[in-house]
Formats: structure tokens, C-alpha cells, sequence
């Protein structure tokens, strides 16, 4: 990257705190990444936006930057992923409002003698909830969602071995989250 010049130095100091901003939104969503690395990823969007930003198009610094910021953040997203266990990397849900819910991982737990009876109603409890929501889906939402929460493979893994798209994979994850979020709101929900 070449250096900024004082026009651009300028823009990139003006909208500093833009970049705390948008990593404090991030935090909220990918709370197993530490804020300064957030931040960081922000300051770096944040200067890559001063280095590439056209003032002759019609869309302010703050528009274009705020985006750079977020591009960074989601490859820095992308690559914990991939070298670090996330907390709901052995199953999860996608939630309509929130996209994933940790449930705990329903289906992976062991229990020894010790634990309690509490714990043993309750790892039996989640584990009939996720039946019956798993239940709700079509074969092929079923298989894609196992293979990525409780097998952990990638979504371009799983597209390999079906021979589908990347792409289509994603829809069909977001489709079954979708439908085990209304499940779960109809079943358990009051009001």
C-alpha cells in the first residue's frame, strides 16, 4: 500500500472514531474474537479506505470506509475460524433475529457420575429439544446442517461431496436455521 498522502491522512483522522464504532457492533456479534484484534482490523479497513477512496464518486468517506472496516473484520472472522474451536462449533441453531444461538452443545455432551441429577434432566431436556427441531427439516437441510455443526466441516467440503455449490449450501443452512427458529418460537415460546 502506498503511503497516504495529507489529504487522505486527514480523512483517516477525522473518522478514527468511526472505526471504534464498527468494532464495537462487531464485538457484539463475534464475541469470541478480542476487541483490540476487532479494532485493529477496523483501524487497518480504515486506513485501506484513506488509501483507495475516489472523492469524484457519489458516496461519502464515512459510507465507503465503514464497509472497508467490515470487509476486514470478516476476513479476520474467516481466519480465526479456520486456526480456532468457536463456541458453537459442535452445534448450533441459527435464530432468525440473531443467526446462531449456542444450544450447548445438545449433541455432543458427556457426563460423568458426578454430575448431578439437574444437570442430567437438563443435557436430556436440550437434547429432546434438538431432536424435535432437527426433525423439521427436509433430508437434505438435515444432512447439510449435521455435517456442519456437529461434524464441522466446511460449507465447501460439504458442497464437494454433495456436488453443490458453495453458495447454495449457505442458503440451504440459513433456510434450516430459519425454519428450527420458528419451531422453536412456536413449541417454546409464550406470547
Amino acid at each position: 500500500m502506498t503511503p497516504l498522502n495529507d489529504e487522505q491522512k486527514k480523512l483517516v483522522e477525522d473518522n478514527h472514531r468511526l472505526a471504534y464504532f464498527v468494532a464495537n457492533k462487531w464485538q457484539k456479534n463475534f464475541t469470541m474474537i478480542i476487541f483490540e484484534d476487532i479494532l485493529s482490523a477496523c483501524f487497518f479497513g480504515l486506513i485501506k479506505a484513506g488509501a483507495t477512496f475516489n472523492p469524484d464518486l457519489d458516496i461519502k468517506f464515512s459510507t465507503y470506509s465503514t464497509r472497508c472496516m467490515d470487509n476486514e473484520v470478516l476476513m479476520l472472522y474467516r481466519k480465526f475460524k479456520k486456526t480456532h474451536e468457536y463456541p458453537f462449533s459442535s452445534i448450533a441453531v441459527f435464530d432468525a433475529d440473531f443467526k446462531r444461538a449456542d444450544y450447548e452443545a445438545i449433541q455432543n455432551f458427556n457426563l460423568s457420575y458426578d454430575d448431578n441429577v439437574k444437570e442430567l434432566q437438563d443435557a436430556i431436556e436440550y437434547k429432546k429439544v434438538y431432536e424435535e427441531l432437527i426433525t423439521t427439516l427436509n433430508p437434505l437441510q438435515r444432512d447439510v446442517f449435521v455435517r456442519h455443526f456437529n461434524l464441522g466441516q466446511t460449507q465447501n467440503k460439504i458442497g464437494e461431496d454433495l456436488g453443490l455449490s458453495q453458495s447454495y449450501i449457505s442458503r440451504l443452512l440459513s433456510r434450516a436455521g430459519t425454519r428450527m427458529a420458528k419451531k422453536y418460537k412456536k413449541l417454546y415460546m409464550v406470547g
